[in-house]
């Protein structure tokens, strides 16, 4: 393994370790409140270095909310995939979006404190996260639309509702 293959995996590494750092500041103190100075602190790196990786903090929330996107969504995909029916499909997503809130209830709060906050440094990260949904939504009613056929239920209304109703539950 050569010298380029490492320098690429440390990088990923300390952006990882800053992006898990901010993610325990944006929940802790708030997406305004939160700063830069406390994402370097809580990932033990200086300034400077956050400040390599990463020049601005809309630019850290928009990086966390794509890295994370993906892997949250696409693993409730995987399950609907398999249904054959529509209590399969509803389960199947109902079960993914329960099993990755119990396993990141962070990663949620700060979804749900960029979807509210109405200022212009959190609307890149909006943006972002309303691009990925739309696709994932267009991708799961095509993944469940074999399970609804003959069953009158549309795999729109199938995914609206379930995934509505979903999120409300975390916000309780």
């Amino acid at each position: 393994m050569g010298v380029t293959q490492r320098r690429i995996r440390e990088r990923e590494a300390r952006v990882a370790l800053i992006l898990d750092a901010a993610l325990r500041v944006f929940t802790s103190r708030g997406l305004h409140d939160g700063t830069m100075e406390e994402i370097a602190e809580e990932a033990e790196l200086g300034k400077a270095t956050l400040y390599y990786y990463f020049p601005s903090k809309e630019t850290i929330l928009s990086t966390l909310v794509e890295k994370t996107i993906e892997r949250h969504f696409d693993g409730i995909r995987e399950n609907a995939q398999q249904a054959t029916n529509p209590l399969e499909a509803a389960s199947a997503i109902i079960r993914g979006f329960a099993a990755n809130y119990e396993r990141t209830p962070d990663l949620f709060r700060l979804f749900y404190m960029a979807l509210i906050s109405k200022t212009e440094d959190v609307a890149p990260a909006v943006r972002a996260f309303g691009r990925y949904r739309r696709e994932w939504r267009k991708s799961l009613r095509e993944d469940v639309r074999d399970a609804l056929k003959g069953t009158g239920i549309s795999p729109e209304i199938l995914v609206s509702f379930t995934g509505t109703h979903v999120h409300g539950i975390n916000l309780l």
